[in-house]
């Protein structure tokens, strides 16, 4: 149990480390005269694409033995996918039936958060980070 919850620590590190990462790279293409959209695309996609290598380095230690890089990054991306839409779900669900995230919405994008990263960390760990 608690070799699990170490990485789901560390899961949960990437993931913060990697929002600040996207933040601030779709603030400097912003800057560099990208459009809100492409910007937005270019900085989610490296921001995945960092969250997959810092995960398959320091929170899981390695993918699959024989793996191609591309692919597990690929299927990487799309596991992630699921957690991203439970965020939204319970973010959503939370900011209309919960009175204090109505008040409060970053409690509302906290529980999201919380939702998506249990999700995808479950996914990672069980389908592309698999020993």
């Amino acid at each position: 149990m608690l070799p699990h919850l170490v990485k789901l620590g560390k899961f949960a590190l990437v993931g913060c480390l990697v929002l600040g990462l996207d933040t601030l790279m779709f603030t400097a293409f912003m800057r560099f005269g990208l459009k809100p959209n492409a910007a937005r695309i270019a900085s989610v996609f490296l921001a995945m694409v960092c969250s997959w290598l810092l995960n398959r380095i320091f929170t899981f230690k390695a993918g699959k033995p024989g793996r191609n890089f591309m692919f597990e990054c690929g299927a990487f991306m799309l596991s992630q996918l699921p957690g991203a839409v439970m965020n939204a779900v319970v973010s959503l669900w939370a900011f209309h039936h919960i009175a204090i995230a109505a008040t409060y919405p970053l409690i509302a994008v906290f529980l999201g958060s919380c939702a998506g990263l249990l999700l995808n960390y479950l996914l990672a760990s069980r389908y592309i980070f698999k020993h």
